[in-house]
C-alpha cells in the first residue's frame, strides 16, 4: 500500500485503517485480478479527493467547523 500516501499511517493497533485497508486488498487479489486493480484504483481516487477536500477546507476562511 506505499503506492498510497493519502493512506494514514498504521497506529499499531489491530485493527487501524491501515491494516484492514491492506487486508481487504489482499482479499480482493481472490477474486479477480481486474476487481482487485480496479478496488486499489477506486482507493486512490477516492483518497486524492479526500486529501484535495482537506486542503481546501483548511485554506477557505469563514468555514464552518
Amino acid at each position: 500500500m506505499a503506492g498510497l500516501p493519502g493512506l494514514p499511517p498504521d497506529d499499531g493497533s489491530r485493527y487501524s485503517v491501515r491494516r484492514l485497508t491492506v487486508a481487504w486488498n489482499l482479499d480482493s487479489w481472490g477474486n479477480s485480478r481486474h476487481t482487485a486493480i480496479a478496488h486499489r484504483r477506486d482507493l486512490s481516487t477516492y483518497l486524492d479527493w479526500c486529501a484535495s477536500a482537506s486542503a481546501w477546507t483548511r485554506s477557505t476562511p469563514g468555514r464552518p467547523t
